[in-house]
């Protein structure tokens, strides 16, 4: 096997699907890449840890055909300009000659037993969700919307207290939802779009490893040249019912295999139309109370937060205040921001509501809009924390303030 290659465009390839190695395997062909030739033109590259698989195409003046496991150190070695060109020599000695004449060997690996998971060929798409990013920017904010969609399932330390993943969900109004959930509460962000799908409703839940190598694996795309590079999403499933999940474009790919979770009847827990049904509601924004949670939240002894909102039909002086109790020490209570206002019918002289602060800080600081409308129907119910177009829903259980 020989072939040579712009060393900027194979380290970029080896660099990207690299995130699909294992950090420790006991298989020492999951540790490697695999580098092998399509045709005369064209060079895959390709890894797995048997859950992630992720492959790349690229342009290749290829003399000899073949294919080789090579270590991931071989990016180490690959500089910024120029040719390389790699060539199999003795056994699975890997010779690398560099465009100045420099040349340094590494020790490959037999490819035959390399595995073969995840083939084109072997699934049917269930739904397609074309052009999901397009630039650099579509991808930093997909991640965002990612990280937000996740926050729920960061703190669950094992699986015994729920999924620790992210929820895909093919939604209504050709729209993707992205959703995780523990005890307390649920967090769903709105992937605006259109795509083509099947009649059925289906869910495609991700691993916490998984969707963390997904992540890194976007990271690379720092630039989108044409029209073809824009990445897709596909959603497939297996006549045996596996489901897996893929992100592609025309010459780079990962595909990732869905966890066994039940599907999630989640809409149950969302308010349909955030005007009715709730005793009280209030619009802030949301740095400034995010700032003034962490300023407190320090100070206090106790992890629980309170919103305190005043009637103002009741001709009652002061504002809405956040407070946090503490038990050998002062209440603290603090005037929220200017912006903070009431907009229900409370019920009575004020109504109070109460949180865990740490969750209320994870869903303020991954939400991407300014403005936040908050609503809940009181102590012991849960409260709904949505963003300005509804595309970020938080949903939190309230605590009893004794």
């Amino acid at each position: 096997m020989k072939f040579s290659v712009p060393s900027i465009t194979f380290r970029k390839a080896l660099e990207r699907v690299a995130k699909s190695i294992p950090k420790k395997t006991s298989l020492p062909d999951l540790g490697m890449i695999h580098v092998f030739t399509i045709n005369d033109k064209s060079l895959g590259i390709e890894s797995t840890n048997l859950r992630v698989f992720s492959k790349d195409e690229i342009e290749a003046d290829i003399s000899t055909q073949g294919s080789i496991l090579v270590p991931p150190s071989i990016i180490k070695v690959l500089p910024d300009d120029g040719f390389v060109t790699l060539e199999v020599i003795s056994g699975y000695k890997v010779s690398i000659i560099l465009e100045d004449g420099t040349k340094c060997h590494i020790n490959g690996r037999n490819s035959e037993d390399f595995p073969e998971v995840f083939q084109d060929g072997i699934q049917e798409h269930s739904y397609t969700f074309p052009s999901l990013a397009k630039s650099k920017e579509d991808i930093k904010s997909l991640l965002g919307k990612l990280k937000y969609a996740a926050h729920c399932s960061h703190s669950l330390e094992n699986s015994l207290q729920g999924f620790r993943g992210l929820y895909f969900v093919p939604g209504k109004d050709e729209n993707l939802e992205t959703l995780s959930v523990d005890g307390n509460r649920l967090a769903v962000s709105i992937l605006k779009g259109s795509y083509q799908k099947e009649d059925k409703r289906d869910s495609f839940p991700l691993g916490m490893d998984e969707l963390k190598i997904l992540e890194s694996w976007l990271k690379t795309f720092s630039y989108f040249p044409n029209q073809n590079s824009a990445l897709s999403l596909f959603f497939l499933q297996r006549e045996n019912g596996a489901k897996s999940i893929r992100v592609s474009n025309c010459f780079s790919s990962i595909t990732l295999l869905c966890t066994q979770a039940e599907m999630l009847e989640y809409h149950e827990y969302l308010e349909e139309d955030s005007s009715k049904g709730t005793q009280f509601k209030a619009v802030f924004k949301r740095k400034e109370l995010e700032t003034l949670i962490k300023k407190f939240r320090g100070v206090s002894s106790d992890p629980r937060m309170g919103f305190e909102f005043r009637n103002p039909e009741k001709g009652l002086d002061g504002k809405h205040t956040v407070y946090f109790p503490a038990e050998d020490e002062p209440e603290i209570s603090t005037p929220m921001p200017e912006e903070v206002h009431s907009l229900g019918n409370i019920k009575g002289d004020y109504a109070m509501v109460a949180f865990q602060s740490r969750h209320l800080i994870e869903a303020l600081k991954t939400m991407e809009d300014n403005l936040i409308e908050f609503f809940c129907d009181g102590e012991g119910f849960p409260a709904y924390f949505y963003g300005e177009n509804e595309k970020e829903r938080t949903v939190i259980m309230t605590l009893q303030m004794l």
